[in-house]
């Protein structure tokens, strides 16, 4: 593998990477230690103990045997919440990201690297194909993408399982074969057993498709982007247009946009569904005032359009100690610099006293904020993040009123440009 090289989306002094054990994030690992040499950098290894396994907790200490005889930074990362009982491979997947990407953003560390492979890569569009996904879906796994405000990075993609194989035998290191990987229970292991019995070319036809689908759908947001630059504003967490501006695009488009703009406010893993949004598209164009879709909800009034996360959807109140840096709702990077604890919070219903929220804000929010908060719809104005005090004075607004000592900034999973 002496082409292995990186992508970098910013400059970076120490790199994460998930390491699982098995031969593709061992080898990932390896290689980016010795890169990391080369160019004067670091890397620290996270391995997620999902605790599915009576052993996975021994497999973790054995990779952290392994990280340290190669002089690599090693952390356990436990995933202690209550385990599903359905949809184990996508729920125990989502709390991976989210326990890494969370422990990044707790240590100041952009990238994140994870070590998918060409193989990921067949399975993953054959998969989408079989859904009926668009051709952004067919297009496949991204070398180089957000997640929850990280930049997450695939050096391995387009290297075979042989090829990684092979390396591994090069550093002389054994790895860990997850029994998941030939449970037939799970989709993704269907679909490995199927392309292992086509032919060899089957996979570069497979690789060649995503290749053009990656093309086109690059081209057609390079498009969405300077449309969005132009037409939408992203305020507070929330997403602002024209009425008339979404209502006369062609439905096609109509159709994309709202789809991007609900992957971006609705913070899951997973970008809605086309027929629900053709849906609610149908519903807008008829007049339908509320619409709540994957998480959000969409309102129609006084001539503009408003996506903001729905109340339900958002997580319960963070209590976050001075000094403390947390990820929020799966959006909002919140570090308090206080010299005490703050509840972050969505500012929840009620209506709105323009003389409370002045008086509790301390006059940090002006007039013309104070009549552009009242002006919002109920059902948006209710899913701006707050922060409080303790005792329940308001700190700060998101969007309206920012205090200096409680720094929030939006990151969510799927950036707004792209």
């Amino acid at each position: 593998m002496a082409s292995f090289t990186i992508e970098l989306a910013a400059p970076m002094e120490k790199m994460a990477v998930g390491v699982s054990g098995g031969a593709d994030s061992l080898c990932l690992a390896f290689l980016l230690n010795r890169w990391a040499q080369k160019h004067g950098k670091t890397i620290v290894a996270l391995t997620v103990d999902h605790g599915l396994r009576p052993e996975s907790s021994q497999e973790a200490k054995t990779v952290a045997a392994m990280m340290s005889a190669f002089g690599i930074e090693h952390r356990i990362l436990l995933w202690e919440d209550e385990k599903p009982s359905t949809g184990i491979q996508a729920k125990a997947r989502e709390a991976r990201y989210s326990l890494l990407t969370r422990w990044c953003q707790a240590h100041g560390i952009r990238h994140l690297a994870v070590g998918h492979h060409a193989m990921d890569q067949v399975e993953t569009v054959l998969m989408r194909l079989s859904r009926g996904s668009g051709f952004q879906g067919i297009a496949g796994i991204k070398p180089l993408m957000m997640k929850d405000g990280i930049i997450c990075i695939r050096p391995l993609l387009t290297f075979t399982p042989e090829a990684i194989r092979a390396t591994m035998g090069q550093f002389g290191q054994n790895y860990i074969d997850d029994p998941s990987n030939v449970n037939l229970r799970f989709e993704r292991v269907r679909w490995r057993l199927f392309c292992g019995l086509m032919p060899s070319s089957f996979s570069e036809v497979v690789l060649g498709l995503a290749y053009g689908a990656s093309l086109l759908s690059e081209h057609k947001t390079q498009e969405r982007s300077q449309m969005i630059a132009q037409e939408a504003l992203l305020k507070g967490g929330f997403l602002m247009f024209s009425s008339s501006w979404f209502l006369t695009l062609d439905h096609p488009m109509q159709v994309e946009l709202l789809r991007h703009f609900l992957s971006v406010i609705g913070v899951r893993a997973y970008p809605p569904k086309l027929k629900m949004v053709e849906v609610a598209v149908r519903e807008l164009g008829k007049g339908k005032g509320v619409i709540t879709a994957h998480g959000c909800v969409v309102v129609a009034a006084r001539g503009k359009m408003y996506i903001a996360r729905e109340l339900r959807s958002i997580e319960e109140p963070l209590i976050l100690p001075s000094g403390g840096v947390a990820l929020w709702d799966k959006r909002w990077v919140v570090e308090n610099k206080t010299g005490g604890p703050v509840t972050v919070s969505a500012l929840g219903g009620g209506s709105l006293d323009e003389c409370k929220v002045a008086r509790e804000l301390d006059g940090s929010i002006d007039e013309p904020a104070v009549k552009a908060l009242k002006d919002l719809p109920a059902l948006v104005r209710r899913s701006l993040l707050a922060v409080n005090v303790t005792k329940g004075k308001a700190l700060g607004l998101a969007g309206f009123a920012e205090h200096p000592e409680v720094v929030v900034k939006f990151r969510a999973r799927y950036g707004l440009g792209r």
